[in-house]
């Protein structure tokens, strides 16, 4: 489900992202740092997916990603999430005009790889996440996640983030 400006959703849906923003939160160093993160996401003056050099240093570390993404991609990831959640799929039918371009835009985003290397964690390790959740051949959605960090509204993140459990 794309976090997109979503401010009704159910309270299962608020619930279960909390959670899952907590988690990932608590594995790169706490909630301070994902937010850190966030924030440098946003100060960006280009989308930083459309860095040639795929990486974005932060105060708490740094995130890297292993394929250079392009601008048309990016916009048309920015068109279709908006319609993610009154479909529940990326993917729209087979029969649009559109399907082609976004299959291939799927296609390109499914194998890319996104590393935090947080700078205060103890054990150290990096933590990956994805772009996509394939669900079946013919759902895809994006990783909560990849939309918390790159797309969704910093004000709607941080609400989740923060909502008490």
């Amino acid at each position: 489900m794309a976090l997109n400006g979503r401010k009704d959703l159910d309270p299962e849906s608020r619930e279960r992202l909390h959670r899952e923003l907590d988690a990932f939160a608590s594995r790169i160093g706490g909630r301070n740092p994902f937010l850190g993160l966030l924030e440098a996401v946003r100060a960006q003056s280009s989308h930083p997916l459309l860095s040639s050099r795929r990486s974005l240093v932060y105060p708490h570390g740094e995130l890297k990603w292993n394929k250079t993404l392009y601008r048309d991609k990016i916009e048309l990831l920015r068109a279709i999430r908006k319609e993610e959640n009154e479909r529940g799929n990326l993917l729209p039918d087979p029969t649009s005009r559109d399907y082609k371009k976004v299959l291939n835009l799927l296609r390109t985003l499914g194998p890319v790889t996104f590393t935090i290397w947080p700078k205060e964690v103890e054990s150290g390790k990096p933590v990956t996440f994805h772009a996509l959740l394939r669900i079946d051949e013919t759902t895809t959605r994006l990783d909560p996640m990849f939309d918390a960090i790159f797309f969704a509204s910093f004000d709607l993140v941080k609400k989740l983030l923060n909502q008490s459990s």
